[in-house]
Parts: structure tokens; C-alpha cells; sequence
């Protein structure tokens, strides 16, 4: 992760308001695959988009920077097609959801 070596990309991610170069970089991944992964079903709903001095941040929750490393990791380390990786993690998401709400648990990760 590049982001570990550039304190403002670390703590952008922290945040998790990054650009489509910052999230990148921090993938080691081109901005086309970061982009392709965002507008998967599983996580355009998942990532609001705001303009900030004239750039396009994503504001990203933890579930969906922890989904997007995972997505990452299975098209590239593994070799599943993104639409597919993504809705693989679209379903641990719903899984694990139904288990915090059977179990009356406050989301942890959000």
C-alpha cells in the first residue's frame, strides 16, 4: 500500500476520503480498475461522491475500503473478473448483516 510511505494518502484512506488517483495509488492499481470496481452494484450504492476544489473525492465507509482491498486482491492475486469479485463481497456484507441484525449487534463497520 503506497499510502503507507505518504502521510496525507494514510490518512486520507484513515478517513476515507480519497480520489480515484489516491485510492490508486494506495491499491497499487491503475485509476481505470479502482473506477471499474466503484461502479460494480455492490458498491455504487455504497460510495457517495463529492466535488472539492474542483476534484471528485468518494467518501468511503470502512466496510467498503475493506471490500475494495478484498476486490482488489481477488481480480488481481486471483484472477476473478471484478463484476464477480464484487458481488462476492457484496454477499459477505449482506451475510454478516443479517448476523448483526439476528443477533442484535450495532454495526462495527460502517
Amino acid at each position: 500500500m503506497d499510502a503507507v510511505l505518504n502521510p496525507v494518502r494514510l490518512e486520507n484512506w484513515y478517513r476515507g476520503c480519497l480520489n480515484d488517483t489516491e485510492l490508486g495509488h494506495a491499491l497499487n492499481v491503475d485509476e481505470k480498475i479502482v473506477r471499474d470496481i466503484l461502479h460494480t452494484p455492490t458498491f455504487r450504492s455504497a460510495v457517495q461522491t463529492v466535488k472539492h476544489q474542483g476534484q471528485t473525492i468518494r467518501l468511503l465507509p470502512n466496510k467498503v475500503r475493506v471490500g475494495l482491498s478484498a476486490v482488489h486482491a481477488l481480480y488481481q492475486k486471483a484472477g476473478i473478473p471484478l463484476e464477480i469479485a464484487s458481488d462476492i463481497i457484496g454477499c459477505t456484507w449482506m451475510i454478516s448483516e443479517i448476523h448483526r441484525q439476528n443477533l442484535g449487534l450495532h454495526s462495527a463497520i460502517g
